[in-house]
């Protein structure tokens, strides 16, 4: 029983959880449209989470949505390009004014 319970504390303890790189940053809970999205962001980077439910929607709905929440979160733009997701979770890198952002390199792949 004991174990059944750590299992379900681990399990609804990551549906929140940043990645490793956002743990520290800025953390801001933020409505848009109707959906309630948890951004973490810092000058160069914003990963946006959906916490509130909501019905199977269109991938592209729901990643315009979350754009939407990371640039009004972070008062940035996003870097064109760079914003990936889901239905749950976006991730992009941004474009602030006045800030030097990062160099974005394409690392090397592996081709046979």
């Amino acid at each position: 029983m004991r174990l059944y319970v750590l299992l379900i504390l681990l399990i609804l303890g990551g549906c929140q959880s940043p990645s490793l790189p956002m743990l520290s940053t800025t953390r801001t809970e933020i409505v848009v449209d109707g959906h309630r999205y948890v951004v973490r962001h810092t000058d160069a980077r914003a990963e946006a989470v959906r916490v509130s439910v909501a019905k199977p929607a269109d991938k592209r709905v729901m990643i315009a949505t979350a754009a939407k929440a990371i640039e009004r979160a972070s008062a940035c733009q996003i870097r064109a390009g760079t914003l990936y997701g889901d239905q749950v979770m976006a991730e992009a890198f941004l474009d602030c004014l006045g800030q030097n952002g990062v160099t974005l390199s394409p690392r090397t792949t592996w081709r046979p």
